[in-house]
């Protein structure tokens, strides 16, 4: 007999009661260990979750992040390790210790302080409920109306590359008075769980002592992202036009100066009947002597891409027509400065709106389309390295410079204001 046949004959053989039980028995035995199985998973997941809070230690996870300070007050956003309750005590200025309150929701806490003098730093903590000390900060107030400022200004960072965050040391080190952000804070997609690493790490030194006034760009709405981070990480001024998202589009004022920040990546045709009205109001009723326009696609570039239409269309006119002496703008990946410009041509006797792409803040750099052309309205140009732009303001006099990595300066140039007639 081959061993084919009598494999046939083994399986012509009848099933016998016996081996049905057996079967059944092994079946049962199965079940058993698949659902012993799934009870201790579930049971070690409960247990974790009860005990997770004493065996992970509890930390600030991110921040602090100092936002819309004013002369007398200051708001401050952290987030905890843990959902568990956090303390707040700042040194006032009779140098007691004050403790403020704590808004919670999930692990995101908030304080807004109050009673505070211009131009002093108060030095905080956050602890645990049994006193261990969590994060320490000294936060900066508004100097007051009149006085020397400075900010830096930079965008499109977000890649967490060893430049964007050489860049935050460099920028914290300045001291400036606060910090603008052109769009494109955290590649590729602007998502919440990329925010530690490629926002508040990078920059934790700038941001735990003075604002933080962010601007969307593309890549922190795609997907609809800006619901999950964007909003819910900063607490920004609800001044922006009617009928848009708050804190979208929205002003502040610093000293002798007016920011409008505005989100840029609104279709052309609600740039020109919600943006564009209220642009021209807060521009117009303001009385500040400097004017400053921040948003993400810029209005004249010269690198990888072409010039917005709708940026030229609905807000260069009005920027022209009430006295703008700056406008910011990211989206290309390098430095690049215009000479003041009206209606798209070099004006002279400071009539003109200056142009600033200050895309360079730490994601990829571009190669410009036409590396050899520069258009004669196209002041400076610059690619080849991550940079930021330093402005001072000194009364009527505005001072300007573009920082590479290293601290190496790339540019630098003045605007003078005329006296002002009392």
């Amino acid at each position: 007999m081959t061993t084919q046949d009598a494999d046939d004959e083994l399986r012509d053989e009848p099933i016998t009661p016996a081996d049905e039980e057996r079967t059944a028995t092994r079946r049962r035995h199965n079940r058993r260990q698949v659902l012993v199985g799934a009870l201790l998973l579930a049971t070690l997941g409960i247990t974790l979750q009860l005990v997770g809070p004493c065996l992970v230690p509890i930390s600030v996870r991110e921040g602090p992040l100092v936002q819309q300070p004013s002369e007398s007050g200051a708001t401050v956003v952290w987030y905890m390790s843990h959902d568990v309750p956090a303390m707040f005590q700042y040194v006032a200025d009779d140098g007691s210790e004050v403790e403020a309150t704590v808004e919670s929701s999930e692990r995101r806490r908030m304080v807004r302080l109050s009673g505070l003098s211009a131009g002093r730093e108060y030095s905080y903590v956050i602890h645990d409920l049994n006193k261990k000390v969590l994060a320490t900060g000294t936060l900066q107030t508004n100097r007051p109306a009149g006085t020397e400022f400075s900010f830096v200004l930079f965008g499109d960072s977000g890649e967490a590359t060893p430049d964007q965050y050489l860049l935050g040391e460099e920028m914290a080190n300045l001291r400036p008075d606060f910090a603008v952000h052109t769009g494109d804070l955290v590649y590729p997609d602007g998502r919440r769980d990329r925010y530690r690493e490629r926002f508040f790490l990078p920059y934790a030194k700038l941001i735990s002592r003075v604002a933080f006034w962010p601007c969307l760009g593309n890549h922190d709405v795609k997907d609809g992202y800006q619901d999950q981070a964007y909003r819910e990480v900063f607490e920004l001024p609800s001044n922006g036009p009617a009928g848009l998202p708050a804190e979208d589009n929205y002003c502040f004022d610093y000293g002798n100066a007016r920011f409008v920040i505005i989100d840029s990546n609104l279709d052309e045709a609600r740039l020109a009947e919600s943006v564009a009205p209220w642009l021209e109001r807060v521009l117009t009723e303001s009385a500040a002597r400097w004017k400053f326009v921040v948003y993400h696609h810029p209005a004249y570039t010269a690198g990888k891409y072409e010039p917005t239409p709708s940026i030229q269309n609905t807000l260069v006119p009005i920027m022209e027509r009430a006295g703008v002496d700056v406008a910011f703008s990211g989206h290309d990946h390098m430095y690049e400065r215009t000479h003041p410009l009206r209606g798209g041509a070099i004006t002279t006797g400071g009539q003109g709106v200056v142009y600033v792409v200050s895309g360079a803040g730490g994601a990829a750099l571009y190669n410009p389309k036409n590396p050899d052309q520069m258009p004669d309205w196209l002041a400076v140009r610059k690619n080849n390295t991550h940079s930021f732009s330093h402005v001072v303001i000194s009364g009527g006099a505005l001072r300007f410079r573009q920082i590479g990595a290293n601290n190496q300066v790339l540019d630098e140039w003045a605007l003078q204001k005329p006296q002002q007639t009392p």
